[in-house]
């Protein structure tokens, strides 16, 4: 029995071996990802997948090269030409990515991931309208999308469509109900009845407070739009130009904003430190 008995040991002992060199690869997916690409140098699904461990850390030209092997194989795509969009968009490479989007939706435009991955593009190029529209392609073709729901709130509430943003809190609420955004743009979106000059001067007030500087500036534009001789808008807008050191918008809003309200201490104040700065600028 004992040849037996070593020959039992030796072939436990070969697979051991076996499992522990098949954890060594398979640790991570991107080590599990390089190893088919190197057994299967022709898998395009292995190059295309080890191209997506590339770009999660942020090895956009080792992911680019690979991603450009798999077009050789399957140059037709849709994912493809969507993660080559996705690493365009991370190297700030905006035509491309774009040029890249339209092609995968033209290739498949049943697959709502396209219309998502391209809304995130456009919103986060503050292309709101765009981002909407794409963004409910998504949910058209998968209704339950919850990536593209949380996305479309997250795009109202950029456009203060407060209406729009309480209806979608709402929808997410009931699959997430303890979601904390959902339920923050809820009661956001209740709280505002009515949209009126003197809400989106408390936002751009609030967006002040935060350091949100541009957000602040879009705010009072929309309360300008509602009230073009609106003096405290003006002096909002004055304060956060100051903030982001455009001087010369700076100087106009706080001209307009005395002209409007002659005693406001805030506005002289805005007004003679843009002066101020604009002329050490210039020195």
């Amino acid at each position: 029995m004992r040849p037996a008995v070593t020959l039992i040991a030796i072939l436990l002992l070969a697979y051991a071996y076996g499992t522990h060199q098949r954890n060594k690869v398979w640790r991570t997916p991107e080590t599990l990802w390089k190893d088919v690409t190197v057994k299967s140098p022709n898998n395009p699904s292995g190059l295309m997948n080890y191209g997506i461990e590339l770009m999660l850390r942020a090895d956009y030209e080792g992911a680019e090269r690979y991603f450009m092997r798999t077009f050789e194989l399957r140059p037709n795509s849709a994912n493809l030409h969507t993660n080559m969009a996705i690493l365009y968009s991370a190297t700030d490479n905006s035509q491309q990515a774009e040029k890249y989007f339209m092609r995968a939706i033209e290739l498949e435009p049943r697959e709502p991931q396209v219309y998502f991955f391209y809304a995130r593009f456009l919103y986060e190029n503050g292309r709101f309208d765009e981002a909407e529209e794409n963004l409910k392609s998504a949910i058209q073709r998968t209704p339950v999308h919850l990536e593209a729901m949380i996305l479309l709130m997250h795009v109202y509430y950029q456009k203060w469509d407060f209406r729009k943003l309480a209806d979608i809190s709402e929808d997410i609420i009931r699959f997430i109900p303890n979601d904390e955004q959902a339920s923050y743009f809820l009661a956001l979106a209740r709280s505002i009845e009515e949209i009126t000059p003197e809400i989106f001067l408390q936002l751009s007030y609030n967006y002040y407070q935060l350091g949100d500087y541009e957000r602040s500036i879009g705010a009072a534009l929309e309360a300008l739009k509602l009230m073009p001789n609106y003096g405290y808008a003006y002096n909002n807008l004055s304060a956060a130009y100051n903030k982001l050191e455009e001087w010369d918008n700076a100087i106009e809003a706080a001209e307009r904003a005395l002209e409007l309200n002659p005693d406001s201490q805030g506005a002289r104040h805005n007004l003679d430190f843009a002066r101020e700065q604009q002329m050490l600028s210039r020195d």
